[in-house]
């Protein structure tokens, strides 16, 4: 059995056909500076799921975030999203 580890830089499209989850990847473009301009990002990979899979896959990422709040990696803003925690100046 071969195994292979890849890396995108952000998810797209998130859809439901047929009882299958598809989720675009997508990979930034050689030389592009800009992270919040979607045009720097360009589609890399499909990777398709069933419905139950996604389901795991979501809780097993709630768990993995809840533990990085815990860990004071991520905070929750305002709007309850999650983001990157101020890095600390004390060491």
């Amino acid at each position: 059995m071969s195994s292979f580890t890849r890396f995108y830089d952000m998810p797209g499209n998130i859809r439901i056909e047929n009882g299958i989850v598809h989720i675009d990847m997508f990979d930034k473009k050689p030389g592009a500076d800009n992270d919040t301009d979607t045009k720097a990002y360009v589609f890399s990979e499909r990777i398709a799921l069933s419905l139950q899979g996604f389901l795991k896959l979501y809780e097993m990422m709630s768990q993995v975030v809840n533990n990085l709040e815990q860990q004071g990696v991520l905070t929750r803003n305002k709007a309850g999203k999650q983001e990157e925690a101020a890095p600390s100046l004390e060491k």
